[in-house]
């Protein structure tokens, strides 16, 4: 793949003096208040639009499908960071920097392990996708999927970058194994992921899934450091990890369908679904536009209380994937903390050595 340009303006800089007589009228001027709202515009929609040509490029389209943002509360899911997707709203003064930080690649990990789909079947492929968050550099990620007729095994390494780096000192991996067949879902064998955060070190996620009278249940192996505790049996049966929800959507796709279907999926303390529907493509476009919504069914707060929790809103996912036999990731892109977090294709290989950090 050729290079990725990188998004948006330079930061602008908002130095200003303080304790004397400009600053304060600065504040307090109309005129000075005009102009710092349309310098913001200006900067938000440079942002868009080079997100916009990126895909273009990418794609060799004229005219890409159009990525709806919305603004929706914290992701449904967790992904490897299970602190990332810490509490949002526990006061009005609660949503700082770490919290963001650690949402921004909890959303970032959750897209792009529920999202990317891979290429050829009984074949190896590999990736490397670039996130960028509000049109900053957020992170790296590195993808590598292995499909065999019988199995699968799916790899993913997330580093952070930039500001986001230096506030978390987020970097995790996670693989998921399990077993194919022509007519059926995947089925799921085991599941780990290890992490680390500036002040939670050494994280372990462990799923095993064992067979029980004609069900497949996700339990939890040793040394799992989850302080959650598991939820009830009935919502961890014939379920799937995050990542072997990735090989069910490709498996979806390469069966042919383009309309929707739906996956379920634990990651270790929440039950959710991921509702998949396949847009109508508009004249002219060479990619596939794919609307997810990840919708939550058990393990999130506020079930029990009337405060109206953001974290249980279903949360929406945009998915632009290439139309052939590749069905490779061109850009994926959710809201966080009201702005976009945008994960791009960077490089495509065709095998893990060839597609190294």
């Amino acid at each position: 793949m050729g290079r990725t340009a990188r998004p948006g303006p330079r930061p602008i800089s908002r130095a200003a003096p303080t304790g004397n007589r400009s600053c304060s009228a600065l504040r307090s001027s109309p005129a000075g208040w005009a102009t710092t709202r349309t310098t913001r515009r200006s900067a938000r929609f440079s942002s868009r639009t080079m997100r916009r040509t990126r895909v273009m490029t990418a794609t060799g389209c004229s005219s890409p499908a159009r990525i709806t943002r919305r603004c929706t509360a914290n992701t449904a899911t967790r992904s490897i960071a299970r602190s990332a997707m810490a509490r949002r709203w526990a006061s009005r003064r609660c949503n700082n920097r770490m919290a963001t930080a650690r949402r921004l690649f909890g959303a970032a990990a959750a897209a792009l392990i529920v999202c990317v789909s891979g290429a050829a079947f009984a074949a190896e492929t590999a990736a490397l996708y670039h996130a960028y968050w509000a049109g900053l550099s957020a992170g790296d990620i590195r993808l590598v999927l292995r499909d065999e007729p019988s199995g699968y095994r799916d790899e993913i390494a997330i580093r952070s970058a930039g500001l986001p780096r230096l506030i978390t000192r987020f970097q995790g991996t996670a693989t998921a194994e399990g077993r194919l067949a022509a007519d059926r879902p995947p089925e799921p064998s085991h599941y780990e992921a290890h992490y680390n955060l500036r002040k939670a070190r050494d994280r372990y996620l462990n799923i095993p899934f064992a067979r029980k009278a004609g069900t497949v249940i996700a339990e939890r192996g040793p040394g799992d450091t989850s302080k959650k505790p598991p939820l009830a049996e009935e919502f961890r049966k014939n379920v799937l990890d995050p990542l072997s929800a990735l090989t069910a959507i490709r498996h979806e796709l390469r069966r042919g369908n383009r309309a929707s279907f739906t996956v379920p999926v634990y990651d270790g303390a929440r039950r959710f679904n991921v509702a998949a529907q396949i847009l109508p493509k508009k004249d002219g476009d060479r990619a596939l536009h794919l609307r997810l919504t990840l919708s939550p069914i058990a393990g999130f707060k506020g079930e029990t209380s009337d405060d109206g929790d953001p974290d249980n809103a279903p949360r929406p996912v945009d998915l632009m994937i290439t139309d052939d036999a590749r069905l490779l990731p061109l850009s994926i892109e959710v809201s966080v903390a009201y702005l976009p977090l945008v994960i791009e294709l960077a490089k495509s290989c065709d095998n893990a050595s060839a597609c190294s950090w």
